[in-house]
């Protein structure tokens, strides 16, 4: 037996990166948008690194996925919905 769950899994449509709401081509998503921009000093949605740096930003979709990019829009991951973390049970 083996569990599964389906909800926090890359082949869910609401957390794939062939999801619009999830894609870089989304303005909301986009580093053109000001509010992901690391020249944006206000930004309330970057990344940084240990010393500080910015090393990317995050983007929530309305699904309630949060996406993970660098500072160029290239997405680097994704962390599922809050609401989705109940196992599915697989097989016998």
């Amino acid at each position: 037996m083996q569990f599964f769950n389906f909800a926090t899994s890359p082949s869910n449509f609401d957390n794939s990166g062939r999801n619009f709401d999830n894609s870089p081509s989304n303005w909301l998503n986009s580093p053109a948008n000001f509010d992901n921009n690391p020249l944006n000093k206000m930004s309330t949605n970057g990344i940084y690194d240990t010393s500080g740096n910015r090393i990317g930003y995050t983007t929530v979709n309305p699904q309630g996925v949060t996406n993970v990019y660098s500072n160029n829009g290239e997405r680097l991951g994704y962390i599922p919905a809050p609401d989705t973390y109940a196992p599915v049970r697989i097989g016998k």
